[in-house]
């Protein structure tokens, strides 16, 4: 006999067999939220109460991506960007994304969320053995309530410090499960009585903050990485030495299009005028120091990090995708230029 949970199940997916997902994972926002959890059932996302499989090599290897998608205002912020870049990378990673899986995703995120906070969605290789071709991947999706920083935070800012040991990989900026390099960095900076901590490369340059994009203004009549003539310009490290194509990166270079993607080394930082790290929790937040010097134009960044903020609470334009759209087709994020 089945239980009362199986039998209330198949009567949901059986009412409502147009559109099974929407009905059935709304319900799952009543009650606590403390500890939502869902998972791919068949074409399907469903509340999920038994986590991750221990034989699944997204937990024995840490064969797994994730994105994290930021939820206010009651909408999820950029959920069709992240869910492009979830699928890039399991492309890349050999993951074969079946259309149910799509859709399944695309009718879950056009759900109100929960509340205030972050859904990390995990993409797992599934069980196999090792080194053995990934057949049927799995889906999972974890609600966290979060508090985003407040108007007094931002303005605030944080400090930030530069790590000495360098990354020996151009892959720093992919979301897997082997985030162990990017844990330890953040603890070091916070060791060093800073919120974050900048990485660098085996040649000195710049890749981004331990779990964080980065943004760079810099006076242009003092000889930095720019030949711009202009006295202040943005810029971003470079893709090509690991950085990741972040979304609110990407929602940066919308608000300032001659922001631009290049190398920075140890030296240019000496330059620097203003600073912001980017991520989908912080949002822009304002760097208010970069090993113990306070950054002059402060100001720059508070400004752009307002804006996200305005606009974060009050998101505008199409947020998700359709079925019949690309998943994969990630338009370029800034213009790039060597040093």
């Amino acid at each position: 006999m089945k239980a009362m949970e199986e039998i209330k199940e198949d009567e949901i997916k059986s009412k409502h067999s147009v559109n099974p997902s929407v009905e059935y994972a709304s319900m799952n926002h009543q009650g606590d939220l403390s500890n939502l959890k869902w998972c791919l059932h068949g074409d399907v996302i469903v509340r999920c109460n038994n986590g991750v499989s221990l034989s699944d090599r997204g937990f024995r290897y840490g064969q797994h991506l994730f994105e994290t998608v930021a939820a206010r205002g009651g909408n999820y912020l950029f959920a069709k960007e992240h869910v492009h870049r979830l699928f890039k990378t399991a492309g890349h990673f050999g993951f074969p994304i079946s259309k149910a899986c799509e859709k399944a995703l695309c009718n879950f995120l056009h759900l109100a969320p929960p509340g205030e906070g972050l859904l990390r969605l995990y993409l797992t290789t599934g069980e196999g053995a090792v080194a053995s071709p990934i057949v049927a991947p799995n889906l999972f999706a974890f609600w966290e309530e979060t508090l985003f920083p407040s108007r007094e935070e931002i303005e605030q800012g944080v400090r930030l410090v530069s790590l000495k040991e360098p990354v020996g990989t151009t892959t720093w900026g992919e979301k897997t499960g082997n985030y162990w390099d990017h844990l330890r960095a953040l603890e070091t900076a916070r060791s060093m009585g800073a919120s974050e901590g900048l990485i660098f490369d085996v040649e000195g340059r710049v890749i981004s903050a331990a779990m964080a994009n980065l943004l760079v203004w810099f006076d242009g009549k003092k000889g930095s990485v720019s030949e711009s003539e202009t006295d202040l310009f943005l810029v971003t490290p470079s893709q090509a030495r690991g950085a990741r194509d972040g979304v609110v990166l990407s929602w940066v270079q919308g608000q300032v299009p001659e922001m631009i993607e290049c190398d920075i080394t140890r030296n240019d930082l000496r330059k620097v005028t203003a600073m912001a790290i980017t991520n989908s929790r912080l949002g822009v937040m304002p760097v208010v120091s970069l090993d113990g010097r306070k950054l002059p134009h402060l100001e720059l960044a508070i400004q752009l990090a307002h804006e996200y903020r305005k606009y974060s609470l009050n998101p505008v334009g199409k947020i998700f995708l359709s079925v019949s759209e690309s998943f994969t087709e990630v338009p370029s994020r800034a213009k790039t230029r060597s040093k």
